[in-house]
């Protein structure tokens, strides 16, 4: 899979997450509350979000704020903004939870494939091995022993590569968690039809 298409997943995995959902309703909840407290005292002030989305990711900045120009209704106000910063702040953390899980999902998926692919290459060195002594034993030049002991290098090579792949699919298997996204397979196909489908109907 190429960055770019792994990076539109983990976008897509972030905005399916019904927690990080729930966290930013109650973000959206305090930002009213917010207003309404500022509103009642100031109906002409305005608002705005303390939130924002950058290819996906909910980014808040705390430095947003606002001047009063009374002294009128402080308590209510005081209270509201401080619900508001602390729900960004817990939006903020689950998020960078969920990012924190997928990049350890696939950095656990890389170094499996990494040991599969070094697996694979072990077990074409030890079936050329093995070839070797199979055909010394025809010419003469190696014994049986020879040949028994690359038979057994080879089936060892075999059983760590089953156990690598296994490794591979388990990781591949979390990482698919993590990003609630298929990593292969026709599941693949069809979530790259429905990417298109959705972007074409934005555009």
């Amino acid at each position: 899979m190429d960055e770019d298409l792994r990076r539109e997943i983990r976008e897509q995995a972030l905005l399916s997450r019904a927690d990080l959902g729930q966290a930013i309703g109650d973000y959206a909840a305090a930002e009213s509350k917010l207003q309404l407290s500022v509103a009642r005292q100031y109906p002409e002030f305005i608002l705005s979000p303390g939130y924002y989305w950058d290819h996906g990711i909910a980014k808040f900045p705390f430095d947003v704020g606002f001047t009063l120009p009374f002294n009128g209704n402080k308590g209510e106000i005081a209270e509201a903004r401080a619900g508001r910063e602390l729900a960004g702040r817990r939006m903020l953390a689950l998020q960078a939870d969920i990012y924190g899980e997928i990049v350890a999902a696939e950095r656990a998926e890389r170094i499996a494939r990494a040991s599969t692919d070094a697996a694979e290459r072990q077990l074409e060195a030890a079936l050329r091995q093995k070839q070797t002594a199979e055909l010394g034993v025809r010419v003469g030049s190696a014994d049986l022993q020879d040949q028994l002991d690359a038979e057994i290098i080879a089936m060892r090579a075999e059983l760590e590569l089953v156990q690598m792949r296994a490794q591979l699919q388990n990781s591949r298997n979390n990482l698919e968690d993590a990003l609630h996204a298929p990593l292969s397979g026709p599941e693949l196909a069809l979530a790259k039809s429905m990417s298109s489908i959705a972007f074409g109907a934005g555009s």
